[in-house]
């Protein structure tokens, strides 16, 4: 078995890369390089320091052996990304640890160029070998397999990487390398999860494809996806198993976990959270001057409007206020939806305006005045959480009884009236998850509006 056997279905790359941290969240390419084979031809190489947002603590220089004198003059990730998509176009490319695999996707997405093809991760089919491999370092690594390669600075040993998928090659099967696959559960599944803090917030499973596959909320980020890769259940084996790399946003607390999942699962549709993909419009309460110049209140299921003047997702409890406001200010049911009639309506407490025995005009000042009751019982109010950082705290917004949106605040920030948070605001939109929500969230105890005005 020769070098060809991985190298003769389409091009591959190996990509080595040197971070100032080892936590995903902060960390920074400082160094990398990157080699690339048709078949057993070497056709590209390219290695570079990358200068990074943070210079180096004097630990950190000595450790890596890069200095931040030659991280001044060194380019940006952007500066030489376009280099980088021409020559990995149409590659499968090869990492050492899944955390490589991470970062660089991280740093590609974050410039707008998802990585494509699915990926080689060696220290996924090392640790089928030995549990302890994944614990190994690049040179630990290469000493075990007695590969050689020239000692260049951390993140520039590309070439080296591909000599320890070769030396693979040379001890392994076809069948077993295969596991080396991204998405296969025989990848050492800790380095999906190493990273991840046990704080509340959201998570994304992504595919080979670089596709979200799977959004979830938890309390504990860390806690959650480690519950999903010990799960026996067949839906969560098939999503592990797909999955090559978990990312998490921070939110702070549970409701605005909640409130983020679910527009993330709306805009994103991702194959795994089908049951929770919302379909259903809400059912609002709008009025409109029919041709006649009489005022009609008009319960529709649709995406609400600034013109409407309440929101609910169920039809029936629409139907019962429009009931009371009907029977409050003597309204005609005919024109307030709730009875479906040609002619006169059926109702004692209508003054006539269904038969012509009453002015539209005095029938449309009570029509508003039900309206302003109808809006005066929409509460405007924020909720005041916990922040991502022990500086700041977090807040959900809702105008009219309808949800705005969430954001983030300094502790010094006080809070009188909606303007002071508009400027915070991360708009969202209201929806039947987001609506239950906040309701469930309202039953809490010890739970207190924030009312505004």
């Amino acid at each position: 078995m020769d070098f060809i056997l991985y190298f003769n279905i389409l091009r591959r790359a190996f990509l080595d890369v040197q971070t100032n941290s080892n936590n995903l969240k902060i960390a920074s390419a400082i160094a990398f390089s990157v080699v690339v084979f048709d078949d057993e031809e070497e056709l590209y190489y390219h290695e570079s320091l990358i200068k990074p947002l943070q210079v180096l603590s004097p630990d950190q220089e000595f450790t890596y052996g890069i200095t931040n004198k030659a991280l001044r003059n060194a380019p940006t990730f952007i500066d030489i990304a376009s280099l980088l998509i021409d020559n990995l176009e149409d590659c499968e490319i090869a990492y050492f640890d899944n955390f490589s695999q991470q970062l660089l996707r991280s740093s590609f997405r974050e410039i707008g160029y998802p990585l494509g093809k699915s990926s080689l991760i060696f220290n996924a089919t090392s640790s089928r070998k030995s549990s302890s491999a994944a614990q190994l370092s690049f040179e630990e690594t290469a000493a075990v397999h007695s590969v050689e390669y020239d000692s260049l600075l951390p993140g520039m040993n590309a070439r080296g990487l591909a000599q320890l998928f070769q030396t693979k090659a040379s001890v392994d099967d076809v069948e077993s390398y295969a596991f080396a696959k991204a998405g296969n559960n025989t990848i050492a599944t800790t380095n999906l999860y190493d990273h991840l803090p046990k704080t509340s917030g959201v998570y994304y499973f992504r595919n080979a494809a670089d596709e979200v596959i799977y959004v979830g909320k938890a309390v504990d980020l860390k806690k959650r996806v480690i519950s999903h890769f010990k799960s026996r259940l067949v839906f969560e084996k098939t999503l592990c198993k797909e999955t090559v790399a978990v990312e998490y946003v921070e939110t702070g607390n549970e409701l605005i976990a909640l409130l983020k999942e679910s527009a993330e699962i709306k805009q994103l549709a991702p194959i795994y959270n089908s049951q929770q993909i919302e379909t259903n419009n809400p059912w609002i309460v709008e009025s409109k001057i029919d041709a006649k110049g009489i005022l009609r209140i008009v319960p529709t299921e649709k995406s609400y409007t600034d013109s409407c003047h309440t929101v609910s997702f169920n039809r029936d409890s629409v139907i019962q206020q429009l009931k009371l406001l009907q029977i409050m200010h003597a309204l005609c049911p005919r024109f307030m939806g709730v009875e479906r009639t040609a002619g006169s309506c059926s109702s004692k407490a209508c003054k006539g305006v269904c038969r012509g025995e009453e002015p539209k005009e005095i029938y449309n000042a009570r029509v508003y005045k039900a309206l302003e009751t109808l809006n005066s019982k929409e509460e405007t109010y924020y909720l005041d959480l916990i922040g991502r950082t022990s500086n700041e705290r977090s807040f959900v917004l809702v105008v009219d009884g309808i949800y705005m949106g969430y954001g983030y605040i300094t502790n010094q920030e006080t809070v009188n009236s909606i303007e002071d948070l508009e400027a915070y605001l991360i708009p969202q939109e209201h929806t039947y998850y987001t609506s239950r929500s906040i309701l469930t969230h309202l039953k809490k105890r010890g739970v207190i509006k924030n009312f505004l005005r």
